[in-house]
């Protein structure tokens, strides 16, 4: 399946597990900081699309070996054979269908889902909309929120306290902020 291009349509199809943060080795390997609670999820894999951080176009790999190494995941991808082809695909994105996505818990939502939300503080009502989510390995998601206006933005951690609640289907995040996030 490597080497089929495909031109994105509509992003909420696709789940980011990952982003190629550098090289291992000579042979190819590339070194993926997950995106996923759980790293072991790479292992059930039998192929993942990467997509370039500024555009929309995502190519299919077939996965030859997957291992964690250091809270990272080393994957060898086919057709990917030494360093020079695992060099070209640094800061770009690992994406799987959203139908090969972990099922959710309770209270548990997609990155992929935030962005885009209407987000309405209890106190203020409409504040702004999710422009991204800030993940960072080990840490909380912060979430990236375009204040009304849109030249001012707030970013506030993915916590629960704050965002007490959310309804997809109308895309509305729940918001509950203290006054300090704004006067920083």
């Amino acid at each position: 399946m490597s080497g089929k291009g495909m031109k994105e349509i509509n992003m909420k199809d696709w789940l980011t597990i990952g982003q190629v943060v550098n090289v291992h080795g000579i042979r190819g390997e590339i070194k993926v900081a997950p995106m996923t609670d759980d790293v072991q999820r790479f292992d059930a894999l039998d192929q993942v699309w990467l997509m370039h951080p500024r555009k929309e176009e995502k190519k299919a790999y077939a996965i030859e070996s997957v291992r964690v190494h250091k809270g990272n995941v080393l994957i060898k991808l086919a057709g990917v054979d030494n360093r020079n082809a695992s060099e070209a695909l640094k800061q770009f994105h690992v994406m799987i269908p959203r139908e090969q996505g972990e099922p959710l818990g309770d209270h548990e939502i997609y990155i992929a889902d935030l962005i885009g939300m209407n987000v309405v503080d209890c106190a203020r009502g409409e504040i702004g909309v999710v422009a991204d989510v800030l993940t960072t390995t080990g840490t909380v998601d912060t979430l990236d929120i375009r204040l009304a206006g849109g030249r001012k933005h707030l970013y506030v951690p993915f916590r629960r306290i704050f965002f007490p609640d959310w309804d997809l289907a109308a895309g509305v995040l729940s918001a509950d902020i203290p006054q300090d996030y704004f006067e920083l």
